[in-house]
């Protein structure tokens, strides 16, 4: 067995029987090669013994050593391609044959071999190998027919050489048809190719257009969310607040995980840290889904809390964890009773944080875990959290610092998770040190006095962005296509472009790489910002391409484009 293997290893290397619209003579010619050596070897070793014809039996061995060094040559040199060692072995076959022929050296028993001559020729050379075995018959034939060796008239008669023309004519129109199958064959096989990449890429461009269409309108639900002060907000419409934010964010991540996108502008958002009640947070997240189930009465989820003071951290953050959480182990569990324990840890950071865990117990998930065969404790974990379908509560978890644990056992599934909060004297320090300006040296440009172009072709997008900015910019002009970017561009100096990439007119693309082509006479550089809602694998590298010096993809946080504004100016 091991034997075979190597075998097959050898004849077909890295290479496959079948790889283009190119017949690959790659498996043939070492195939056939092995077996002339073989063939040569047995006769030349077989005539030692009794040397009848030294010359021949010369000859045979000489062709056996040519063979050998052709195959080795084919085998190992990367530069010997399949062409060249099939030329090579039908030649030295061919040259073989025909001095077996006009040596008067064949035999009857030869024209076997002979009528085998158009498989090795047809599998063995890419071209005109239905000229080559036409060629040779004919001279084989007018060997016979004109004798050149006194033996000829007596082993060959008319009706053995018709016999071996009808086989040689059979077994060359076999080959012929063979390969117009194979060809057939590759020919169907490549239109099957290529109709499976115009499905995949007409699924891709729908992927594409959706995801747009969707990213487009979540990211005004979020810079809009952003833009209000819940300062100015009771706790009722606060709590609204947060919840439209925590769920628009969840929105984001199943957008993202749909694009089959993991690094996208919503994780790189700023710690959004301010003073929080953690019991109110949960308790306001618990009774969505009180309301949803209409069992408001039957509690089915329970809070017990260690820890009563306020803290400080990102609530939106956390009620988008429980969202996930809640709103997914209710789905596939058979009893809707949680229990949601919190507790501190430890102290952290000199007293001034604090370490907390959070734990969620339900009895409803037995009939999940009775079909994870996986032993060890981190791989039924992993595989809880993929049937539950969590990874936004698990990912939102990891941004925060933490991780995210799934645990069974005959009590329960308990999903564990810890993560560091601060005490509200923390949150005093940073609003001081918030005051201390960083690095203003740097900034050869204010981002307040910045001139600024927004190129956007939607107009409630338009508004959306100049809303965002308005606080903190005072210049924007705005373009509606590419086409009006370049005439704004051309008669105003801007220090920075925001643009989007899918416009009428001239797409953002074709706009930067315009702009870019302008600057080389002015040696100049105006910093590019692509703005866009295409969020496939590829779109960033495209942007950056085109000359963009940066990228941010829909749905964004204004701070983060913020943030990129005043690294480029």
């Amino acid at each position: 067995m091991k034997l075979f293997k190597k075998i097959k290893k050898f004849l077909l290397s890295d290479s496959a029987l079948v790889q283009s619209e190119d017949f690959n003579h790659n498996f043939f010619v070492r195939l056939f090669s092995i077996l002339g050596i073989l063939i040569l070897l047995v006769y030349g070793l077989g005539n030692l013994a009794a040397p009848d014809k030294p010359v021949i039996n010369i000859v045979r061995m000489g062709a056996a050593g040519l063979l050998l060094v052709n195959l080795l040559l084919h085998r190992f040199s990367g530069r010997y391609s399949n062409n060249l060692a099939g030329r090579l072995l039908v030649a030295v076959i061919t040259l073989f044959f025909l001095v077996l022929v006009f040596t008067g050296s064949i035999q009857a028993y030869h024209l076997f071999w002979l009528a085998s001559y158009p498989i090795l020729v047809m599998f063995s050379t890419a071209k005109k190998g239905h000229l080559i075995t036409s060629a040779f018959l004919v001279v084989v034939l007018a060997a016979l027919l004109i004798p050149v060796a006194p033996n000829y008239r007596e082993q060959f008669s008319l009706v053995r050489i018709l016999a071996f023309v009808i086989t040689y004519v059979g077994v060359g129109w076999l080959m012929i048809y063979l390969l117009q199958m194979i060809g057939w064959i590759i020919a169907r096989r490549d239109s099957q190719i290529r109709h499976l990449q115009d499905e995949v890429k007409e699924k891709e461009e729908f992927i594409s257009k959706v995801s747009h269409q969707i990213r487009t309108p979540l990211n005004n639900i979020v810079v809009v969310s952003n833009m209000l002060n819940p300062n100015e907000l009771n706790d009722k419409e606060k709590d609204y607040f947060d919840t439209i934010l925590a769920s628009a964010n969840n929105l984001v991540d199943v957008v993202n995980s749909f694009s089959d996108i993991t690094n996208v502008d919503i994780q790189e958002r700023r710690r959004y840290e301010i003073l929080f009640d953690l019991n109110s947070t949960l308790q306001n997240t618990k009774n969505l889904f009180l309301d949803k189930e209409g069992n408001g009465q039957d509690q089915p989820i329970t809070i017990n809390s260690e820890i009563e003071e306020p803290l400080v951290g990102d609530p939106v953050k956390i009620k988008q964890i429980f969202l996930n959480l809640i709103e997914q182990i209710l789905k596939h569990s058979r009893t809707k009773a949680l229990e949601i324990n919190i507790a501190p840890v430890e102290e952290i950071w000199e007293g001034l944080g604090i370490k907390v865990r959070f734990e969620i117990s339900t009895m409803g998930l037995q009939h999940l875990e009775e079909n994870i065969r996986e032993k060890s404790q981190t791989a039924k974990s992993r595989k809880i959290i993929e049937q539950l379908e969590i990874h936004i509560a698990k990912r939102t978890i990891e941004s925060l610092g933490g991780e995210l644990h799934a645990i069974p056992g005959p009590e329960g599934t308990v999903f564990r998770f810890m993560l560091e909060l601060k005490k509200e004297e923390k949150q005093e320090q940073e609003e001081v040190s918030d005051d201390i300006p960083t690095k203003p040296e740097k900034q050869k440009v204010n981002l307040e006095d910045a001139n600024v172009l927004l190129v956007e072709d939607n107009l409630i997008n338009q508004k959306i962005v100049l809303l965002s900015l308005k606080k903190t910019v005072k210049n924007v002009d705005v373009a509606n296509n590419g086409k009006e970017a370049l005439d704004k561009f051309g008669s105003v100096k801007y220090d920075i472009i925001l643009m989007d990439i899918q416009m009428p007119v001239m797409n953002g693309i074709v706009t930067t790489k315009k702009i870019r082509n302008l600057e080389k006479s002015s040696r100049t550089h105006t910093p590019i910002i692509a703005i866009t809602a295409n969020a496939l694998l590829g779109d960033k590298e495209e942007c950056l391409a085109a000359g963009t010096d940066d990228y941010i993809s829909k749905p964004f946080q204004i701070e983060t484009l913020l943030d990129k504004m005043k690294n480029l100016l």
